[in-house]
């Protein structure tokens, strides 16, 4: 049985943290070692981001979630998101993505061919 926080770590944030870098290069303007620093992560990792080898856009699908992501990587340039505030956006995600049911991540397991692309 695939848990909750393991698709959402698996799947969701690399989506998530490809979105955020995308905007916090494009959007704010920022380097990616400003960007890198500001997530915890490295500038190559940013790099990966920005050339689609990591994370997918998938999320961005979905325009509750895209609103989630746009505010969520506001917060985290203005440096108001801590662990909690980006647990909990993530949580909202991984809702709005498997339609609320506690389930879903066990049938996204099991039918590889409709699971995600994140």
């Amino acid at each position: 049985m695939k848990l909750k926080l393991e698709m959402m770590i698996q799947q969701i944030l690399p989506s998530v943290r490809s979105f955020v870098a995308k905007e916090l290069v494009f959007q704010y303007k920022l380097s990616q070692a400003e960007a890198a620093e500001l997530l915890g992560i490295t500038q190559p990792a940013i790099s990966q981001y920005l050339n689609n080898v990591r994370g997918s856009n998938r999320l961005v699908e979905n325009k509750a979630v895209l609103g989630i992501l746009q505010n969520l990587t506001r917060c985290i340039y203005e440096r108001k998101a801590d662990e909690t505030h980006i647990t909990a956006e993530l949580l909202r995600i991984y809702t709005i993505i498997t339609g609320g049911k506690e389930d879903s991540a066990i049938g996204i397991e099991k039918n590889k061919s409709e699971q995600l692309a994140l």
